[in-house]
């Protein structure tokens, strides 16, 4: 056979190859019930979810409650929900909006909205509530996909998660200074102190970096068009069906990007808000298994399913553990159990053997906790110049705007200004890796008996030593 007759048999091969590559993920595709086309947009919800018992299709100029509150843009979603920045109306504010998908709706309201009743009704009595986002309001919408729960909440700005994944991207982004970081970890103890009091009994479940939240000054003199300007103008894609799939109103016409929440920092307070209470529960009815990411869950909740106001101690620990140091300490790459409880045995040290472990001898090497201590570096409160965020025009005159504002702003200014003029960073100083290091021994403490409580924490000299 001639050569340039193999060479068109080897084409005519590869070309068949390609086309049952491609059928078979065809094929793949529709026993997945694949029925729209992946969108080309960052920062979405799962686009599958629009059916049945899902997501709430929401387009922005969307009115809700009979017009009381206007969609203008997106805020963010979840794997429950999508959220939303809406116009109040009536009460000429902005607010955020969190629609329910319509099959977790029913239990949402029997978790979220009777907790945060609870906790509305005993705010009161101690200052730490201030620093939990308590919804204003909440209603029910009928959709295609069913009935979904609304709950409307105050605009918040970026989460602590959302800070570290800024500085993994780049390294020249600063996050938290060490005194913003130790006065928000206080603020956050302090929360959770009223939450585990007795009057309140109540575990928050969940507390992540995602759900700290940088608290935002009032935003609701701010014309609409100028808001706009400083968010970027909502960026959208037109939803396609995929094969012989057709749109049936279930899912919106188009698909939205969610805003970049860092665009929102000149306007952070230096204040905190813990939001989601969807896996909250009562210290005396807890359910049967916690909704915390495995990053984030205590080793005798991996290990033995045990958990209670100790586990909300311990994603505290981790928490402000990335506050300090701009990184998680703790991360679920695979999602395995196993994977997480390596992680904590590296980093804090064995476990100690239980009966059913007579077997366990390996001991590993001395724990990394004090060593990635020694390793932070300080950071300053936000972005240097924000650059990267947003254009100089409204950074500025954000900058201004508060700058002829109130006074309670000019400390959160002048570390603003530190952190983007500063050249470089230095390490933490050996006095305060030391406290550090000592605050999060007792925090993760394996026996949950030594460790620390939450009326404790406050007293430890990393909080009482102004850094």
């Amino acid at each position: 056979m001639e050569e340039s007759q193999v060479k068109v048999n080897e084409a005519d091969s590869r070309t068949e190859e390609g086309l049952v590559e491609s059928q078979a993920s065809i094929d793949e595709m529709e026993e997945r019930g694949i029925r729209y086309m992946p969108p080309h947009l960052d920062r979405v919800e799962d686009i599958e979810a629009y059916q049945k018992g899902g997501y709430h299709p929401v387009l922005i100029g969307d009115q809700l409650k009979e017009g009381k509150y206007t969609i203008i843009h997106k805020l963010g979603q979840g794997g429950f929900a999508t959220v939303w920045l809406a116009r109040d109306t009536e009460e000429e504010r902005y607010v955020a909006i969190k629609i329910v998908m319509a099959e977790a709706s029913e239990d949402a309201m029997r978790v979220d909205i009777i907790v945060c009743e609870h906790i509305k009704d005993k705010a009161a009595e101690h200052s730490g509530s201030r620093y939990l986002d308590i919804p204003i309001d909440n209603f029910w919408i009928v959709g295609p996909n069913g009935s979904h729960l609304c709950i409307v909440s105050d605009v918040a700005g970026p989460s602590i998660a959302q800070l570290s994944h800024a500085r993994l991207l780049d390294d020249e982004v600063a996050t938290l200074g060490q005194r913003d970081a130790q006065i928000m970890s206080l603020q956050i103890a302090q929360a959770l102190e009223f939450l585990h009091s007795p009057g309140v009994s109540i575990a928050h479940g969940d507390l992540t970096s995602a759900n700290v939240l940088l608290e935002l000054e009032n935003l609701d003199s701010i014309p609409q068009e100028e808001l706009i300007k400083v968010l970027g103008q909502p960026v959208q894609e037109q939803l396609r069906p995929y094969g012989e799939h057709k749109l049936d109103g279930s899912a919106p016409e188009f698909i939205y990007e969610a805003i970049d929440a860092m665009r929102l920092l000149p306007y952070c307070t230096g204040n905190v808000k813990i939001i989601d209470f969807g896996a909250s529960y009562f210290l005396n009815s807890p359910p049967v298994g916690l909704a915390t990411p495995l990053s984030a869950c205590s080793p005798e909740y991996l290990r033995d399913g045990k958990f209670g106001k100790e586990s909300d101690v311990w994603a505290f620990a981790g928490t402000l553990f990335e506050m300090r140091a701009g990184h998680p300490l703790i991360t679920s790459v695979w999602g395995g159990e196993d994977e997480v409880l390596g992680q904590i045995q590296t980093i804090l040290g064995t476990f100690p053997p239980r009966l059913e472990d007579e077997t366990m001898t390996t001991q590993l090497d001395r724990p990394l906790l004090k060593t990635l201590i020694t390793d932070i570096r300080n950071q300053g409160p936000i972005n240097r110049g924000n650059k990267k965020h947003a254009k100089k025009s409204w950074v500025r005159s954000a900058i201004d705007k508060m700058q002829k504002g109130a006074r309670k702003y000019r400390k959160w200014l002048a570390r603003l200004k530190l952190a983007r003029d500063q050249k470089g960073r230095t390490k933490i100083s050996s006095v305060e890796a030391e406290s550090f290091h000592d605050l999060l021994s007792k925090l993760f403490s394996y026996d949950v008996e030594r460790r620390l409580a939450m009326e404790q924490v406050w007293k430890h000299t990393w909080f009482t030593t102004r850094l």
